[in-house]
């Protein structure tokens, strides 16, 4: 219904803005007419970043809505809200146990009380603290309407910001004052602007003002809607985006590998969303800059034109989600005492780093084959990380002695599997090229296009768009790995823990006391027999934690190195 009565109204207005052809005499051409949206967004580039990023976080509401749609038709609720939903583990009863400890301070020092009063005040304050610490570890898990219901809301601020900025700025305000703008110079199908009585025109001048304002209220509505009204999901939500932004400093869980991987396919959101800020910190120049304006090449921008916002602002955009993710992986061979496979995961990311710092800092050389060959190794390591570690889609049979889908599969349809293999095999090269820039300033400050201006207008947000895409799909598979490797777990512990007789006498686990010493040494032996050297280095059991701490600081200074050396080659630093 709320799609009905308000979106498509709205999409229909948009769809009845339009604006006429110009011919190579720079008269209007009335049987040439295009979508007046598109004009007014060419006029005002940094309004179309601000719309561009908000309808890709639309498309990613769009995605978690139909996911968790999907995994609750898949997988069940208890799943579901133990590896996405569970209460962040700094937030787990740490005020109720202070004040359970306060609680019981003062019963021994009040001696005033009577006994079996104070026990049964005792009593009930710990059944109410009982209570608040369950309350505070209750799981809020959102149903698929409450974010569609979300998405759908949002969809709905922009449409109506967009109609009104594309109202108020296409072709200099037409719309506002058309019958002063235009007359019939013959009758033909040309059409000839008086633009002297346009400038002159008070209402276009006041559109040409107005426009920039509506993308800017609709940023800092947006802003105030994700904190406001601060509550106990959004702390709950926000605590969970700091561990990943603050990595290594936390434990990382399955959800936290999850959400850092998100953020890696978010890369052109987050550039549009850093632009908007740094434009609206800027002093708001493109606001007075683009009003006489029709396209940004016939001015000198500061804003597109600035050192900071280029050298440091975008790059850092591109290149945190992979240091946000290197440092997830290093913080797990610290909690899991190993080196495979995490250290494996890691260096998709480093060479995906390096391709991209390459990308970032020399965008115009990007014919080089070092590069390309790069950019394809790199690819094609992420392509078999998918398939054979965060999918494990395809195992090894000794029998057969060849790959094999592995039998245990929770998606009803063998063809789920295959069509997800074969688009993110499509798609994957196409995150890489989300990472290169768009524009870049050269040596001598001049802006220049990596590719073309085709491309940056619609190619790069299609790329975005898709990268969205495949990482939804590709979280289907991710996501079922992690179900059976729970669900496996569980049934372990549910076997292991008491086993049930025939005569229904519950029995424990047997215990082995005592083995003999020769068998021992046996084992031992042929343990040891059985390792390599590979395994050897993969065990970090024998190290100190200020071993493997060190081992992992020279790691992590390893990519940052790599990263100072590229700047410095680019005359950044």
């Amino acid at each position: 219904k709320k799609v009905l009565l308000l979106h498509v109204p709205i999409l229909f207005c948009l769809y009845m803005l339009t604006d006429h052809g110009i011919n190579s005499d720079g008269n209007m051409n009335i049987n040439q007419k295009h979508l007046a949206v598109f004009t007014a967004l060419a006029r005002h580039p940094p309004s179309m970043r601000i719309f561009r990023g908000l309808l890709e976080v639309v498309l990613l509401g769009f995605c978690a809505a139909f996911s968790l749609y999907v995994y609750e038709q898949a997988f069940t609720k208890h799943v579901i809200a133990k590896l996405l939903f569970e209460v962040p583990y700094t937030l787990k009863g740490s005020e109720n146990s202070s004040d359970y400890q306060i609680t019981k301070f003062d019963e021994t020092i009040d001696e005033e009380y009577d006994d079996e009063e104070h026990e049964d005040d005792y009593e009930i304050q710990t059944i109410k603290q009982q209570q608040e610490q369950d309350n505070n570890d209750q799981i809020i898990i959102p149903t698929t309407a409450s974010i569609l219901n979300g998405t759908l809301d949002l969809l709905l601020l922009i449409l109506i910001s967009l109609f009104l900025f594309t109202f108020s700025s296409s072709a200099g305000g037409q719309y506002i004052d058309q019958t002063n703008q235009i007359t019939t110079a013959s009758s033909d199908t040309a059409y000839t602007s008086k633009t002297n009585t346009a400038a002159t025109s008070p209402l276009t001048s006041l559109g040409d003002i107005a426009a920039p304002v509506f993308p800017i209220l609709l940023c800092f509505i947006c802003a105030i809607k994700a904190f406001f009204p601060w509550n106990k999901r959004r702390y709950h939500f926000w605590t969970v985006m700091s561990y990943t932004i603050s990595a290594p400093m936390y434990q990382i869980s399955f959800r936290d590998g999850f959400v850092g991987d998100i953020f890696t396919s978010m890369v052109r959101p987050l550039q549009d969303i850093a632009f908007t800020m740094f434009y609206l910190f800027s002093g708001l120049q493109g606001w007075w800059i683009y009003r006489d304006q029709t396209t940004e090449e016939d001015i000198i921008q500061p804003v597109e034109n600035s050192w900071l916002l280029h050298t440091v602002v975008l790059p850092a955009c591109m290149l945190s989600p992979l240091w946000w993710r290197y440092c997830q992986t290093l913080r797990q061979c610290y909690e899991h005492k190993t080196r495979w496979p995490y250290l494996g995961n890691s260096f998709k990311y480093f060479f995906a780093a390096q391709v991209v710092l390459f990308g970032v800092f020399d965008p115009g050389n990007k014919n080089n084959t070092l590069w390309l060959t790069s950019f394809i190794l790199a690819t094609l390591y992420q392509l078999v990380w998918d398939v054979f570690m965060d999918w494990e889609l395809f195992v090894w049979d000794k029998k057969s002695r060849t790959f094999e889908m592995r039998r245990k599969r929770l998606y009803t349809r063998k063809s789920v599997y295959i069509a997800i293999f074969i688009l993110n095999i499509l798609l994957r090269f196409c995150w890489t090229l989300n990472f290169l820039p768009v524009r870049y300033l050269s040596p001598t400050g001049a802006l220049l296009y990596t590719f073309s201006a085709d491309f940056s207008t619609f190619i790069s947000p299609t790329l975005a768009c898709a990268e969205i895409i495949r990482r939804t799909v590709w979280g289907f598979l991710r996501f079922e790995l992690e179900v059976i490797k729970v669900m496996s777990e569980e049934e372990s512990d549910d076997g292991d823990d008491v086993v049930e007789s025939n005569d229904g006498i519950e029995m424990k686990p047997m215990v082995i006391s005592s083995i003999d010493r020769k068998t021992m040494s046996t084992l031992s032996s042929n343990i040891q027999s059985s390792s390599t050297s590979v395994w050897f280095l993969n065990d970090f059991a024998t190290s100190s934690d200020v071993q493997i701490l060190w081992e992992l600081c020279v790691y992590a200074t390893i990519f940052t190195s790599m990263g100072i050396i590229s700047a410095v080659h680019r005359g950044v630093m």
